[in-house]
């Protein structure tokens, strides 16, 4: 056994419902994964791994069931959690490329992210604010037409 299979394996002895959701990727049964999944989410409470390991499995899932966005959007939020983590060596072709797709857009994303960049341009200011005063900031690089008003009261 693998180091990552024993992390796996101890993962899903502490939430469950995360083994429940994998026996059932398994067996084809992917209602009853997609539910286990959503529980085991819930159960996770802000468990990094274990909420990754949910989103991996519920992009195989979406895969299975030919929702290829879908898994795309899971594949990325396990990302977000994990950086590192990627699907097992065992999956399959199909699901190995869209996991590529997604760990190319995340990376992509986060890239958009460190060259943004925050300009305030405030107005000039007498000594004391008597009424509100709006500055303008730009956030560049973060989003498309990404823009946010302040509103400075005295």
């Amino acid at each position: 056994m693998t180091f990552a299979s024993t992390v796996l394996f101890a993962l899903m002895l502490a939430v469950p419902s995360l083994e429940q959701a994998r026996r059932h990727y398994l067996r084809l049964e992917y209602d009853q994964a997609l539910a286990s999944l959503e529980e085991a989410r819930r159960a996770a409470a802000g468990e990094a791994a274990q909420l990754s390991e949910a989103w991996l499995i519920e992009g195989y899932v979406n895969v299975a069931l030919d929702r290829e966005g879908d898994a795309l959007a899971a594949f990325q939020k396990a990302l977000r959690l994990i950086p590192g983590v990627g699907p097992e060596a065992s999956v399959s072709p199909k699901i190995r490329l869209l996991f590529e797709r997604a760990a190319k857009a995340e990376s992509e994303r986060a890239e958009r992210r460190r060259r943004a960049s925050v300009r305030l341009d405030p107005p000039d200011l007498p000594p004391v604010a008597e009424s509100p005063i709006d500055v303008i900031a730009e956030v560049a690089g973060a989003h498309e037409a990404s823009s946010a008003r302040l509103r400075l009261a005295d």
